[in-house]
């Protein structure tokens, strides 16, 4: 699951992950993950920390709590 609110961000991590041989799901803030998160099963979460709704580290908080075993990779930009 990639989490990012930058359309070319989800998109450009999208296409890489995919030519690893995964399948990927996108969602556009934390509110949208947390809500994929509760209705289907993934691997991994790609999390962006800076975010409209719900920011990356709310949305950690959660998973930790919901899916203690979820492997988590928090990125950022650096603007």
């Amino acid at each position: 699951l990639i989490t990012d609110d930058e359309p070319h961000i989800r998109r450009f991590l999208s296409y890489n992950v995919n030519q690893l041989g995964y399948q990927t799901t996108l969602a556009s803030d934390g509110m949208e993950c947390l809500e994929k998160l509760r209705t289907d099963s993934f691997s991994a979460l790609l999390l962006d920390i800076r975010m409209p709704k719900a920011d990356g580290l709310e949305v950690l908080t959660k998973v930790q709590q919901e899916c203690p075993q979820m492997p988590v990779i928090m990125i950022t930009t650096p603007w």
